[in-house]
């Protein structure tokens, strides 16, 4: 047995066993993973960057499905707060849970819908824009990941943050 890093291992001891490590690991620099931690920006899983909620959000609103909606029901357009929310939830519960939550909190005064709520997620996932809650359990019940986040200093005046998702697979 060989250890690759801590608390992982790659095996290879007969043609029976073997164990294969993967990962998505990605790096930053520290001010701007504070923000991704934080809620002040996505993370744009493609192009592996820093996104800021104000950007992401106008790109929303000029998207042509949102604008059509946005025409369609004559409604106001969504507020930070709102989408946010939305963005935050959107993987983890109901459409109708999300709607409800949101009358609760007093911040839907706009036209949120079910149609609104697949718009977002729409346009979250066609241009892998992610929130950190969203990045750090997007292997949530996999027993074999891990979610890794360690800081690096590479100059006087640089701290990078490495982080991402570790998992070991085996076989008999």
């Amino acid at each position: 047995m060989k250890t690759i890093r801590r608390e992982v291992f790659e095996t290879n001891s007969s043609s029976e066993h073997s164990a294969t490590v993967g990962e998505e690991i990605y790096a930053l620099p520290k001010a701007q993973y504070d923000q991704f931690k934080l809620g002040k920006a996505f993370f744009d899983t493609s192009l592996e960057k820093i996104v800021s909620v104000k950007r992401v959000i106008n790109a929303f609103k000029e998207y042509k499905r949102y604008t059509e909606f946005v025409a369609k029901n004559q409604c106001r357009v969504i507020n930070t707060d709102t989408f946010l929310m939305i963005a935050s939830e959107i993987y983890y519960w109901s459409t109708d849970y999300i709607i409800k939550k949101l009358k609760k909190v007093k911040i839907a005064q706009y036209h949120v819908t079910n149609e609104l709520i697949d718009l977002i997620h729409k346009f979250l996932s066609e241009n892998s824009y992610c929130l950190y809650e969203l990045f750090y359990r997007s292997h949530d019940g996999n027993d074999d990941c891990h979610y890794i986040e360690k800081e690096c200093k590479v100059s006087r005046n640089t701290t990078i943050v490495a982080f991402g998702h570790a998992w070991a697979n085996g076989d008999e």
